[in-house]
């Protein structure tokens, strides 16, 4: 848990923390009523979906949104498995 200042500083922190868990078997965009924010995001994070694959977007429940309100915006993600 972590308390971010800005609107910008906290778009950069979910790209840094997302772009650390990097590569995903699967990457998803979801939202609370905000698509801006979305295309936003699908925008930086376009090297970060798997090859060949349209990244999903999907609006939350009204169960998790209620704990995250409105305008909120971020990513589901399935980390890759290791090959050894």
């Amino acid at each position: 848990m972590e308390r971010v200042r800005t609107r910008n500083g906290a778009a950069s922190r979910v790209m840094e923390l997302v772009t650390q868990l990097a590569p995903f078997e699967k990457l998803t965009l979801v939202h609370t009523h905000a698509p801006q924010k979305v295309a936003l995001l699908r925008q930086q994070a376009s090297h970060l979906f798997p090859a060949g694959e349209e990244p999903m977007v999907a609006e939350v429940t009204p169960l998790i949104g209620t704990h995250i309100g409105p305008g909120a915006a971020g990513f589901v993600a399935i980390q890759a498995r290791k090959r050894i």
